[in-house]
């Protein structure tokens, strides 16, 4: 169960619906959450992960956050397909993003619920993966299974892409996952297979003496 810790009216209040940062008897935003715990049983952690896979499989491409060799960030996507657990994606060495991965291995992959079918905008379902890169060779049986599966997927374009030298096949190793399912409802996903599941919680601000009131004005 999460609480609202209200620095207004003084009072512990349950966390109910899905409020932001607001105190459900005074309604104002000078508070924090708390938890009793971050653990969550077998059945609600069983939810998160049927949530999840239901997220990923709406979608045949995925949006991806990658580092450029000045070390900024640069978001774009690409076609995928899963196999063992591990995603692939067939990109061109002419994208931005393929030399950023060559460079810097680690990434992220981000699905996210589409606005139309969000009950509010701010709190739309989402997942986050952070993964490692590696390259699959261009000689090994691997490429050419998974090209394979990458056609069925996707259509007779992978056929062409593959006739062209500079696309490379990415095999994606997922270490860590980070589920949104709405206001105070994060969760951390680890271990094999994603199945380790505990919600996060959120830390006390080091100070409230700048927190804003729903009445106040930023100048």
């Amino acid at each position: 169960m999460s609480y609202y810790n209200c620095f207004d009216c003084k009072k512990i209040s349950p966390l109910l619906g899905d409020m932001i940062d607001q105190c459900p008897l005074c309604h104002c935003f000078n508070g924090e959450y708390s938890s009793t715990s971050a653990g969550i049983g077998a059945s609600e952690s069983e939810v998160i992960l049927e949530e999840t896979e239901s997220l990923i499989r709406q979608f045949r491409s995925v949006q991806l956050a990658t580092l450029n060799a000045q070390g900024n960030p640069e978001a774009s996507y690409a076609p995928y397909i899963r196999r063992s657990g591990c995603y692939y994606i067939f990109i061109s060495g002419l994208a931005s993003h393929t030399a950023n991965i060559l460079q810097h291995p680690a990434l992220s992959l981000f699905f996210i619920q589409n606005e139309a079918e969000a009950k509010n905008v701010f709190s739309r379902q989402r997942l986050t993966l952070e993964c490692v890169a590696n390259v699959v060779s261009m000689e090994s049986d691997q490429r050419n299974k998974i090209l394979d599966a990458f056609s069925e997927v996707h259509g007779a374009t992978v056929d062409l892409l593959r006739s062209l030298p500079d696309f490379q096949l990415f095999e994606l190793t997922v270490k860590r996952g980070n589920y949104v399912k709405g206001f105070g409802q994060a969760f951390t996903m680890e271990g094999e297979g994603l199945k380790h599941v505990r919600k996060q919680q959120k830390e006390a601000p080091a100070s409230n003496t700048n927190r804003l009131s729903a009445n106040r004005v930023i100048s």
